[in-house]
């Protein structure tokens, strides 16, 4: 069936399910349905081509415990729709809505209704991407008690993180990254016990709340892209069940507290780009990839040497020079460019990295290689850079013993020595 749905529909007073799925139906829904408000328990509206604000009758059907339009769920789920104008504030009379989702809708504009407020059974929120959602995050949402996500990234809020969201006994995950949001950070995010995930990247200022320490549940923390000031807290080295933490482009300054790593026994990833930090990371123990690019102070990488289960080390004009001796045999990825590495690599480089596929250590002044190379890469190596260094063709003699790889390319000279068969190699002297 196709055009606009029968406004009898509205007189069929005792009807609790009214399924229009597998259906075109198109134009606005009759105002009639608002007579079902004490009965009508599910509206199925997939495949409903919606146009146009979304319809304010929606909001007047107050018994309704299921609404469907891309996918059956037990939620009001309107995930990249083509509704125009603001969110209709009569949504908050929905008060047996549990999961509300509007992502995704590029037409949509306004603020998030304060009356959100009012939905106190709420789990999960999700308002990201709607490129057009401006204002502030309204105080109201931390009445929400029972709410487990709430997602507001990718829009155009501002102000500032209201201190009520700390209220928010049961969140577990939070993301406010790619907004307007800006201020201060809330000491009172301590209180969020269950907080798993949290995703700040905003334009937040002041020092990284020592209180952050308090998310004992908390997995993943992404806090790049701010404004802070000073270094990383040492309390953060108390958050045991940490997997990831990122905090590139946050202006972060000074040496990393002793106590930081310490606890960290669960990390994972590491990303500390695009800062001013300095100090040892010698004691996380599960780490497995770490980023420390443009530190320029950076003056400890020589401890990783100790973490044997790191696959990734990117330390790009934040080594001083330092080359990382010692074996790391998981090593797989290491990239050293613009670190001012002088002379010739030790004779002990290549056998140290046994599983090294990508090595990249442009724009240094190196002047030679180890002559043996037989053993970096065991055969796996695919990607070796050494342009805009100080190298002559004979300190590049100890590329011919690197071992076999599938394909060759980036070696068009016929002066360079016999080499080996490479993906990706970059020689420029």
């Amino acid at each position: 069936m196709d055009g606009p749905v029968p406004p009898a529909f509205g007189k069929l007073r005792q009807l609790e399910v009214l399924d229009l799925g597998g259906n075109f139906f198109s134009g606005p829904l009759p105002s009639l349905l608002a007579q079902l408000a004490s009965t009508l328990q599910t509206l199925d509206l997939t495949g409903y081509r919606f146009e146009g604000p979304i319809p304010s009758v929606v909001g007047k059907l107050t018994s309704l415990r299921y609404l469907a339009k891309l996918e059956k769920l037990l939620v009001l789920n309107l995930r990249a729709s083509l509704f125009t104008g603001s969110i209709p504030s009569s949504l908050g009379q929905l008060k047996s809505l549990q999961r509300l989702y509007l992502s995704g809708s590029p037409k949509l504009t306004g603020s998030i209704p304060s009356s959100f407020g009012e939905l106190k059974g709420l789990q999960r929120l999700d308002l990201s991407s709607i490129s057009e959602l401006t204002g502030s995050i309204p105080e109201r949402l931390g009445d929400l008690q029972n709410l487990e996500y709430l997602d507001l990234s990718g829009t155009k809020l501002s102000g500032s993180i209201p201190p009520s969201l700390g209220k928010l006994a049961s969140l577990e995950t939070l993301k406010i990254s790619g907004t307007n949001v800006t201020g201060r950070y809330p000491n009172k995010h301590g209180n969020l016990k269950k907080l798993k995930n949290f995703r700040s990247g905003a334009g937040l200022t002041g020092q990284i709340s020592s209180s952050l320490g308090r998310l004992s549940k908390l997995v993943m923390l992404d806090i790049s892209s701010n404004s802070f000031s000073g270094s990383i807290p040492e309390s953060l080295g108390l958050l045991s069940n940490l997997s990831e933490l990122w905090a590139s482009a946050s202006q972060l300054s000074g040496r990393i507290p002793d106590g930081f790593a310490q606890g960290l026994k669960n990390l994972k990833r590491l990303q500390l780009s695009m800062n001013n930090l300095t100090g040892l990371l010698a004691n996380l123990s599960s780490l497995q990839v770490i980023r420390l690019d443009n530190n320029t102070s950076f003056d400890a990488i020589s401890g990783l040497k100790t973490l044997q289960g790191l696959s990734t080390i990117s330390a790009a004009a934040s080594s001083k020079g330092q080359y990382l001796p010692g074996r790391i045999s998981n090593l797989k990825h290491l990239f050293l460019q613009s670190n001012k590495i002088q002379g010739k690599l030790p004779d002990s480089f290549g056998k140290t990295l046994p599983k090294l596929r990508y090595l990249e250590l442009c724009d240094n002044f190196l002047t030679g290689v180890p002559k043996d190379l037989s053993n970096m890469g065991k055969g796996m190596l695919y990607h070796l850079g050494l342009n805009y260094n100080n190298l002559s063709f004979q300190a590049l003699e100890g590329l011919t013993t690197l071992p076999q790889v599938p394909s060759r390319a980036g070696l068009a000279r016929s002066q360079w020595p016999k080499m080996p068969k490479m993906s990706s190699a970059m020689l420029q002297c």
